[in-house]
């Protein structure tokens, strides 16, 4: 089965939501570290580590701001009609 994952960076760590439900968040182990360029986001492939996603993408977007939990459940009913229009269970 498919799942809609979604997921905040900020300075204090990562938030991260799964199928539409409310983030959870992981803070980082010193202040700021996800705001350094030293500390990028891998999508999919880490080499360095070794660490490899072993799935499919369907696709993913950015945005410029953290989505509200309103914003994120609306996204992932959005995508949950879109992917059963197309015969996928999300």
């Amino acid at each position: 089965a498919w799942r809609v994952l979604t997921m905040v960076r900020s300075a204090l760590g990562i938030s991260l939501s799964a199928n539409g439900q409310a983030p959870v968040t992981v803070a980082y182990n010193t202040p700021d570290a996800g705001t350094t360029t030293s500390n990028p986001v891998d999508m999919g492939d880490l080499t360095a580590n070794s660490r490899h996603l072993d799935a499919d993408i369907g696709f993913f977007a950015f945005y410029d701001r953290a989505l509200s939990a309103a914003e994120i459940a609306s996204t992932y009913k959005a995508i949950q009609r879109l992917m059963a229009a197309k015969g996928f269970a999300v």
